[in-house]
């Protein structure tokens, strides 16, 4: 990182946190049972995950898998929950795999996983409400995947998947609140799979999903 991109991203960062205690005190606290608060989580550093696996003979399953991500908050919770999440990644996040298995009696699962901002709420019996805000000020986050297999006795399923910024809720018995104030990405985002399969007795996916901003929301009544 050279000083002008270091300045910049002091610079940067300083102007975020200062107006994050604005958002939280307009948000909150209200309601909800469930009061969590993460903001603002920042790296600064680089994160890589590289995997090399050779292997022969496998009697059962084989799984690899190279993951790496800059920033991570998840929770699970129980009645109404309001979730502020903030992420900002400030530095290059990648993940790579080479893998040389032959002769595997089941089935093969192979994945490698680039993320630069990660958040998601699983909540039920309430609402769920989200305020978010996440930017990947990085340099092309990746997920690589070398892969080379012999003969495979099941199914064959090979991913690499990279995305810049990702967030998820999941509510059961309860409604959908979103306050969505920004995803950036500010760079490339790539993702590949070179894969070199014998035979195979069951079926094979295989795939390379690159995304840059990404916002699932899954929610519903039971009975």
């Amino acid at each position: 990182m050279n000083i002008r991109k270091a300045i910049l991203g002091v610079t940067a960062a300083a102007a975020l946190l200062s107006t994050g205690s604005a958002y939280a005190g307009a948000l909150g606290p209200g309601n909800h049972l469930n009061d969590l608060r993460n903001g603002w989580q920042i790296n600064w550093a680089t994160v890589y995950s590289h995997l090399n696996t050779t292997a022969w003979f496998i009697g059962g399953d084989f799984r690899a898998n190279s993951t790496a991500i800059g920033n991570n908050f998840t929770a699970s919770t129980e009645g109404s929950t309001f979730l502020q999440n903030q992420q900002m990644q400030l530095a290059d996040v990648g993940a790579s795999l080479n893998v040389d298995v032959h002769k595997v009696k089941g089935d093969v699962d192979i994945s490698a996983v680039g993320v630069c901002n990660n958040a998601g709420l699983t909540t039920s019996g309430g609402y769920g409400s989200v305020y978010n805000d996440q930017r990947c000020g990085t340099v092309d986050p990746f997920a690589v995947a070398d892969v080379k297999l012999g003969f495979v006795g099941g199914d064959t399923t090979i991913a690499a998947t990279a995305i810049a910024n990702n967030l998820s809720m999941d509510v059961t018995n309860g409604a959908v609140v979103l306050n969505q104030k920004q995803q950036v990405n500010v760079a490339g985002t790539y993702a590949r799979v070179t894969a070199d399969i014998g035979a195979t007795v069951g079926n094979v996916d295989v795939s390379a999903t690159a995304v840059g901003n990404n916002i699932t929301i899954n929610q519903r009544f039971t009975p």
